[in-house]
């Protein structure tokens, strides 16, 4: 029987480095939701390089420790070749997939997207007000018990707006009824201040470093079908933005496997894994972050990876002792 993945245990896999990683599809997407954190549109780009994207996946898969590879965008639903290559190389290498969707291509469900659904452990189905524009609630309900019939298992992740999450657990009791937690798990998230939701959520508190945890994000690392590699799932990172010593992109799918070792074993990502903030701003260098308030914990990351281009060396020597440490 076919393995399937619940969300308590998706989360517990991506807090281990190298467990778990993202595979960012493409860029376009057909439903233009308002507070979309990667600014995909319909006209936005796609793949282009085919067989470069099939070796890319080829190199990610070839890791021992990887076991699960998560599929976004955008809406990776558009690329049918490309989705459908990538989940043939993920599982028969042994590992598990984990798509996600806007539900955009529900309308029918067309027999190739039943083979995709038949592959994957579970499928996380993001659905809320944002989408009612380009997705009807029908369409989600069509989309959800398409996944379920399939074998997977069912993550509705919905935004933490209005009445977003209610919608969204009513739509799972009454399709599944009793049973509903047997196949589904319904996944609130808060709304994300970039791309397009940065026209949404336009107040953002601030925080002190001791009120922000250790970034758990930082060890599952994000590959992106025309090679750009994030250590972590931050969507302005993905579209351009932050340091560039946290988003590199490679030219050919040989280096991947060194590039992300090199992104994600960083030492001071490595601290922002496992210590957190309070911690970075304690040491030589970095000192003075700890007087200010910070957007979020990506902005406070940001801010540190800016200020450790001018490390002394014997600041450097600080930093890669105390992640050690941190290990």
């Amino acid at each position: 029987m076919r393995a399937t993945l619940t969300l308590q245990e998706l989360i517990e896999w991506r807090r281990v480095p190298g467990r778990t990683a993202l595979l960012y599809l493409t860029d376009r997407c057909p439903v233009g939701c308002a507070h979309c954190s990667v600014d995909a549109s319909g006209s936005s780009p796609r793949v282009a390089d085919h067989m470069g994207l099939d070796h890319l996946v080829r190199e990610l898969v070839a890791s021992p420790d990887l076991r699960s590879v998560g599929i976004s965008g955008g809406e990776p639903f558009v690329e049918r070749r490309a989705l459908t290559s990538a989940v043939g190389i993920i599982t028969d290498a042994g590992k598990l997939v984990v798509p996600y969707t806007s539900a955009a291509w529900s309308r029918t469900v067309p027999s190739w997207i039943r083979r995709v659904l038949e592959r994957s452990a579970a499928v996380v189905l993001s659905t809320d007000t944002f989408h009612d524009a380009g997705v009807t609630q029908r369409q989600v309900r069509v989309a959800a018990e398409a996944i379920v019939n399939a074998g997977a298992r069912l993550i509705v992740q919905v935004v933490d707006v209005g009445e977003s999450v209610r919608r969204a657990v009513d739509l799972v009791v009454d399709c599944f009824g009793e049973a509903s937690s047997d196949v589904a798990d319904v996944h609130v998230v808060p709304l994300i201040g970039v791309g397009r939701g940065a026209d949404v959520l336009t107040v953002q508190r601030r925080h002190t470093v001791d009120q922000l945890p250790p970034c758990r994000a930082a060890a599952s690392p994000v590959i992106a079908y025309d090679g750009r590699v994030t250590p972590c799932c931050n969507e302005a990172l993905i579209n351009g933005e932050g340091p560039v010593t946290l988003r590199p992109r490679i030219a050919d799918a040989a280096e991947l496997p060194h590039v992300v070792r090199a992104v994600t074993s960083a030492p001071l990502i490595s601290m922002m894994r496992t210590a957190g903030p309070a911690a970075v701003a304690s040491l030589p260098g970095f000192t003075d972050l700890a007087a200010r308030s910070h957007r979020s914990l990506c902005d406070f990351c940001w801010q540190a990876h800016e200020r450790s281009t001018t490390l002394t060396d014997e600041e450097e020597r600080v930093l890669r002792a105390a992640a050690l440490i941190a290990r």
